[in-house]
C-alpha cells in the first residue's frame, strides 16, 4: 500500500469511528475505535448516513443504479419528448406488474416473523392497488380502457421480471425477497423526486407530468420510506456474512437490471401506423 492509499484508508477509519460513536453525554460521543471489528461489510447506521445498507447496495451496483434513475424513458418523460406509443405500452405493461408486485408483498408478509412486518407489506400490497388507478386513469385519457388493460398480453421482460422476483421469494428468506423488490420501490422514488424538483422538467402541458409528482408525492415517498426502513432493520439485525451480502448485492443488480430493460422494451417499440404522435 502506498502513502497516499494509507492516508485515505486512515481518513476513512477515523471519519467513520467518529460516525459510529457512543451516544454517551453532550456532543460528539467517545470516538468508537473498534466498529471495523465488527462482522458486517456496511456501516452502523449514523446521523450522516442513515441507511448504511442500502448506500452499500447502490455502490455496489456498478454504474446500473445510476442508469437506471436517469433512464432516458424518464428523461424523455421529463421534457415531454416522451412518445406516446411507447409511454401507453409502458402503462399497460406496468398495470400487470403491479399485480405480480403485490403477489410479492403478500408472500413478503407470509415470510414476516412480526406484525409489524406484516403491517409494512399489507400496506404495499394496498398501495399497489391505488397505483394501478393512476395507470387506469391515464389510459382512459387515450381512449383506453381498464377492461383492454385487463386483457393486455404480458410482455416477455415483464414475465422475466416478476417473476424473478416471486423466484426469489421462494427460494430465499424475507430479506433476500425485500432486495428483489427494492430497485422498483426506491427507484421510483428516487428518480421520481429528482425530477420533480429539477427546473428543467416541464410541467406546462407535459401530459406524464401526473406520472412523475404521483411518485414524488408523499404518499409514496411515505412507502419508500417505511420499506427502506424495514429493510435497514432487517439487514442489521442478520448482520450478513461476505458471500450472504455478495448474493443480496447480485439479487439488487439483477433486479435493477431488469427494471432498465423493462424501460428499455418500451423506447425500442415501433410506433403503429396509425400513431404520429409525441
Amino acid at each position: 500500500m502506498d502513502c497516499l492509499q494509507a492516508t485515505k484508508r486512515g481518513i476513512r477509519y477515523v471519519n467513520e469511528a467518529i460516525q459510529a460513536a457512543y451516544p454517551v453525554g453532550h456532543g460528539n460521543g467517545p470516538v468508537n475505535h473498534g466498529y471495523a471489528l465488527r462482522t458486517s461489510l456496511f456501516a452502523l447506521p449514523t446521523p450522516h448516513n442513515q441507511h448504511p445498507f442500502t448506500q452499500y447496495l447502490k455502490e455496489s451496483s456498478q454504474g446500473l443504479w445510476q442508469r437506471y434513475i436517469d433512464h432516458p424513458f424518464v428523461q424523455q418523460a421529463a421534457n415531454a419528448s416522451l412518445a406516446r406509443h411507447s409511454f401507453v405500452h409502458y402503462l399497460k405493461q406496468d398495470y400487470i406488474y403491479l399485480k405480480h408486485y403485490a403477489r410479492a408483498w403478500s408472500l413478503a408478509a407470509f415470510k414476516s416473523d412480526s406484525l409489524q412486518e406484516i403491517g409494512v407489506s399489507a400496506q404495499a400490497v394496498l398501495g399497489c392497488v391505488r397505483e394501478s388507478s393512476l395507470h387506469v386513469r391515464m389510459c382512459a385519457r387515450w381512449g383506453i380502457t381498464q377492461a383492454e388493460m385487463e386483457c393486455e398480453r404480458e410482455s416477455n421482460n415483464s414475465v422475466a421480471y416478476t417473476r424473478f422476483i416471486i423466484d426469489r421469494g421462494m427460494c430465499g428468506d424475507l430479506l433476500e425477497l425485500l432486495v428483489a423488490m427494492y430497485p422498483c420501490l426506491l427507484g421510483y422514488g428516487e428518480a421520481a423526486a429528482k425530477y420533480a424538483d429539477d427546473p428543467r422538467t416541464v410541467r406546462e402541458g407535459n401530459p406524464y407530468w401526473e406520472w412523475i409528482t404521483s411518485y414524488a408525492h408523499a404518499d409514496f415517498q411515505g412507502a419508500v420510506d417505511e420499506g427502506r426502513q424495514l429493510i435497514e432493520e432487517l439487514a442489521q439485525k442478520e448482520m450478513p456474512s461476505g458471500a450472504r451480502l455478495a448474493r443480496l448485492v447480485k439479487t439488487f443488480n439483477e433486479t435493477s437490471a431488469l427494471e432498465i430493460e423493462f424501460w428499455d422494451h418500451a423506447l425500442q417499440l415501433d410506433p403503429p401506423l396509425s400513431d404520429n404522435t409525441h
